[in-house]
């Protein structure tokens, strides 16, 4: 009994300290709880508004895979937007005392202090050592690859905390017992990384192959026996019951061709890891990254993409594991992370930014691309004909199905991190046990060397104050609120990707004629397009399905050429009465249209 209530003691104690770190490290999150939202503002309020929307559906018992606060009046799929369920189950009891805010925030701190756990418990198992799980678990926690999803808003990239669970598992189960209870945890905690994010399982995919592979050279005999496949179709089978319901409507939507392509697959060249970027600390750190801006800045794509910072720290203490441990020990997670480094770097190679060599015209990439399949706009068949990239296999992504969804190479990353916490668990482990007699000011060196090696990391990823977006919404939306009714609103100008537009609906619940989703199929762009005429040329169509507001925000009118802008002014003050001005905003009556003179 006391050694069961100590162990109890001893996991309460290692999920408070996580918990505590990581409000440290995302410092002033939680002291911002209710009015900021972590991250920078973008996708952080449209995540917000999916963890809104998905309890307004339940509780209005409508599907939370279709919505019509969208996209009003005729509505949309949101199969292919993520609805993160690990999240947003949750978030829905949160909702019922906090806001959809608070609520984002909470499952912020709770995804990163379940992550640090679960890594402690593997990198434990791995090297067999509280300290090496202690410094692993932090490399994987808080690696700037990570913490630049979170700072973006990507609630489902920062959906890896059931990762390190699955991981724990899963080595267990194919280890020397073969106990079929591992494999059926296993197979459950992977569920809870699908249903957390697709990606993530796409990358386990990848990893039970390589593992699988491996298992194959190294250990044939074990391989063919019984109890090892048994393992795989317990595993599989778990998996399979629990993600069909999701995963089989997800996959008739992919492949109904009401999406194009192109407008996804031009990410895939551009969101990569550079080649210096795993040496390049990120633009977040508040000393480091402005020392190494004059590098950073030459990468494609934007920080949550081309940050793949791996650690000098990390660096050094992974090289001295790999090579002091053992090669049989360490054999599969040195292949993991170089196996993804390199997919990690996308289709074509990067270099300080540069990617396309004239000096291969003679490959017609392009063409040669678009002969395969992959979806090809005809100015970059073009461009990469007279300029090809070095091609990389993360290019066959492209070809396969499922996988050409996938269109930021570098994300990857998280991968490459997690086996460089298992290698720098044992060369952290190694040195604290061949030191670890000594003593060093007066205190035992393996402890000193524990937390050396624990600020070292930290330090190195360290981001502060970590980005917050004020939660606060015009006060014209409250106003709105509470007019009777249900009629759809256009926010102008015509800005799709302005989520902050569908997070001030978590105020106001009226529908948006339009809005972002990660995933739009083609008839929602037809519709924006529709709607724009609208605006110029009002034939009656927003009197016909009650859009009953047009709401201009001044302040973003700069995102438009000055003449588009003027355009779009002329146009609302000659069509549309003005029945309200608040501050940036310009509220516009859609019918009845004003008589032309």
């Amino acid at each position: 009994m006391r050694l069961l209530r100590n162990t109890f003691v001893r996991h309460v104690g290692a999920l408070t300290f996580y918990l505590a770190l990581t409000i440290v490290m995302t410092w002033p999150v939680a002291a911002q709880i209710g009015s900021h939202i972590a991250g920078n503002p973008g996708d952080n309020h449209v995540y917000t508004w999916t963890l809104w929307l998905f309890r307004r559906s339940i509780l209005y018992g409508q599907s939370p895979f279709y919505t019509t606060l969208i996209f009003y009046p005729q509505g949309i799929s949101t199969w292919l937007h993520s609805p993160i369920l690990t999240k947003s189950v949750p978030a829905f009891f949160l909702q019922a005392f906090l806001s959809p805010a608070a609520a984002y925030n909470i499952m912020l701190l709770a995804a990163i202090t379940l992550m640090g756990y679960g890594s402690w418990l593997l990198i434990r198992d791995i090297c067999g050592s509280d300290a090496a799980g202690l410094v692993g678990s932090l490399v994987f926690t808080f690696s700037p690859v990570y913490i630049a999803h979170a700072i973006a808003g990507h609630m489902d990239y920062i959906g890896a905390e059931f990762i390190p669970f699955f991981l724990l598992f899963f080595l267990r189960a194919f280890g020397s017992s073969l106990r079929w209870q591992n494999a059926l945890v296993a197979g459950l905690f992977l569920a809870l990384v699908a249903l957390s994010n697709w990606g993530y399982l796409l990358f386990l995919i990848i990893f039970l192959v390589l593992h699988g592979l491996l298992g194959l050279v190294t250990r044939r005999r074990e391989y063919v026996r019984w109890q090892m496949l048994r393992q795989y179709l317990i595993l599989g089978a778990t998996l399979a019951l629990l993600i069909a319901p999701l995963a089989i409507p997800m996959l008739k939507a992919s492949s109904s061709g009401n999406y194009d392509m192109t407008r996804y697959a031009g990410g895939a060249a551009l969101d990569v890891a550079d080649l210096f970027g795993f040496v390049t600390p990120s633009v977040y750190h508040p000393l480091l990254g402005p020392l190494a801006a004059s590098i950073s800045q030459r990468f494609t794509g934007n920080p949550a993409e081309n940050t793949v910072f791996l650690g000098y720290t990390v660096l050094a203490l992974s090289i001295y594991g790999a090579i002091r441990t053992g090669w049989e020990k360490t054999r599969l997670w040195v292949i993991t992370a170089l196996v993804f480094a390199i997919l990690a770097l996308g289709p074509g190679l990067h270099i300080l930014g540069q990617f396309q060599f004239t000096w291969l015209s003679w490959m017609r990439m392009g063409s040669l691309a678009q002969s395969l399949g992959v979806p090809m706009k005809p100015e970059w068949v073009i461009a990469f004909d007279a300029a090809p990239m070095i091609p990389l296999p993360a290019a066959v992504f492209q070809l396969l199905p499922v996988f050409k969804w996938f269109r930021a190479s570098g994300r990857l990353t998280v991968m490459v991190m997690l086996a460089l916490s298992a290698l720098a668990g044992y060369g952290s482990a190694l040195l604290i046990r061949r030191l670890g007699h000594k003593r060093w000011l007066a205190f035992p060196a393996s402890g000193v060397l524990t937390v050396l090696f624990c600020v070292l990391v930290l330090f190195e990823f360290w981001v502060v104050p970590f980005p917050t977006t004020t939660a606060a919404v015009p006060q014209y939306y409250s106003r709105l609120a509470v007019e009777p009714g249900e009629f759809g609103i256009v926010e102008l100008p015509f800005l799709p990707y302005r989520a902050e537009r569908q997070y001030h609906q978590t105020i106001h619940g009226k529908p948006l004629a339009y809005g972002y989703l990660s995933r739009v199929p083609e008839e929602g762009f037809a519709y924006i397009d529709s709607l724009q005429q609208q605006v110029y040329h009002p034939t009656g169509y927003f009197q016909a399905v009650d859009i009953r507001y047009l709401v201009l925000h001044v302040d973003q009118l700069s995102s438009l050429k000055l003449a588009e802008a003027e355009t779009l002014q002329a146009a609302l003050d000659a069509n549309f009465e003005l029945v309200e001005s608040d501050g940036n905003l310009r509220v516009y009556r859609a019918y009845p249209i004003r008589a032309t003179p």
